[in-house]
């Protein structure tokens, strides 16, 4: 599963059969459509865990002590029931059989013996999708404004503003794909019928903190319903904010730009009076003393980028042999990984200087420029446009089903 095109301005997504062609490449991930971590999520919003803040709240308050004593529980007598339990999910492999009910529900939810709701998925929308399901802001509110108004105005390239949207936006597209929504629910239906067979292994029924039954594969269904909702809601939410932020600022430098022009026509139309071809050669000559400084951002930008790929591989040989070494040299392993990290945050901070420093200087390059300066207001243009775009694409987004 892919964007359609690696076009900035398209977030619909596609199931391909084959590796899409892309520009650069992309790269895949076997995909939970049903993250894990919704489990954990369900079960403390069951219980309604005071510690976990931001839990649905459900119609249902469930005893705790049934997943105490049951759910890690590995006995022989827990074993031979979950073999002889009537209605294991569809595709349930016996050769590989679990030992406790948290291994049977991981079970369902995929694994190496259960792989048929499993997808390939492009790397950054699942990356981005994990963070919207855990209710996690994608991006730190002044990092984005930051990267916004630097987009705005050139400093950065557009794409790397407009890209960010387009991976929210993709996250929703994807999930309402029919090849995923087929496979969302089937995973649902999987956990949902373990779930049924609880009592069946533990003899015992879950109850609710009053002692009575609960019927939790439905909870987990009306939990999954509400997950989606919110996690649909968030994405919506992102998108809004972000375009409505940005969207000002986009048409302030559409403004600037459209003056700019008009001062080039303007002197364009009185070229041949004394002070019209004045006003164009002061403007030749301040285009030329900036096109001079040019060279040195260039490199400095060209520095910057190669500093930052020499500190991320320098974290990666950090990370690897922290991660393989033994307890008694992990201690001074770690210390230098968060010297590498450091190192690299740092490079980060330096390239994204030298990238505004050369961005601004071209932005004020094409503003002296009558041909590429049409061009680019054409470019903005176009770019508030898809904004608007994705910000009711956003509002109209359909909410996934769990069944």
């Amino acid at each position: 599963m892919d964007f359609e095109t690696d076009d900035v301005r398209d977030a619909k997504f596609k199931k391909f059969t084959s590796v899409p062609t892309r520009t650069e490449p992309s790269t895949y991930i076997v995909e939970h459509i049903v993250e894990l971590q919704s489990i954990m999520l369900f079960i403390k919003a069951a219980v309604q865990d005071s510690k976990h803040k931001g839990l649905q709240s459900l119609s249902e308050h469930v005893d705790i002590s049934f997943f105490t004593k049951y759910w890690s529980l590995s006995t022989p007598q827990v074993q031979q029931q979950i073999v002889k339990r009537p209605s294991p999910f569809p595709g349930y492999n016996p050769a590989a059989a679990r030992s406790s009910l948290n291994d049977l529900v991981f079970e369902a939810m995929g694994s190496k013996t259960n792989t048929r709701d499993f997808v390939l998925c492009e790397e950054g929308v699942n990356a981005m999708k994990a963070k919207l399901w855990s209710h996690i802001n994608p991006f730190g509110v002044k990092q984005w404004q930051d990267i916004a108004k630097d987009a705005s105005d050139g400093s950065i390239p557009r794409n790397r503003h407009l890209a960010a949207l387009r991976s929210v936006l993709g996250v929703q597209n994807y999930m309402n794909t029919p090849e995923v929504v087929q496979r969302l629910q089937e995973t649902v239906k999987n956990v949902k019928i373990e779930f049924g067979n609880f009592k069946f292994i533990t003899g015992e029924d879950v109850r609710n903190v009053k002692g009575n039954p609960v019927n939790l594969p439905s909870l987990w269904v009306e939990f999954m319903d509400k997950q989606l909702k919110k996690f649909t809601e968030d994405g919506t939410k992102f998108v809004k904010d972000q375009v409505d932020f940005a969207l000002p600022k986009y048409k302030a430098h559409l403004a600037d730009l459209r003056q700019a022009e008009k001062r080039i026509l303007d002197e364009e139309a009185s070229k041949n009076t004394p002070t019209g071809k004045g006003a164009i050669e002061r403007r030749v000559q301040e285009h030329n003393a900036l096109v001079k400084k040019l060279p040195a951002l260039k490199t400095a930008l060209s520095q910057a980028e190669s500093r930052l790929e020499t500190t991320k591989k320098a974290v990666d040989v950090a990370k690897k042999a922290m991660d393989s070494a033994s307890a008694a040299n992990r201690s001074a392993l770690r210390a230098d990984h968060k010297a590498k990290l450091r190192a690299k945050i740092q490079a980060a901070s330096v390239h994204y200087k030298a990238l505004v420093a050369k961005g601004r200087q071209e932005r004020d390059i094409i503003k002296l420029r009558q041909t590429d300066l049409a061009a680019l207001i054409k470019d903005l243009e176009a770019d508030i446009k898809q904004m608007a775009d994705y910000r009711a694409a956003a509002v109209a987004m359909k909410v996934p089903k769990a069944e």
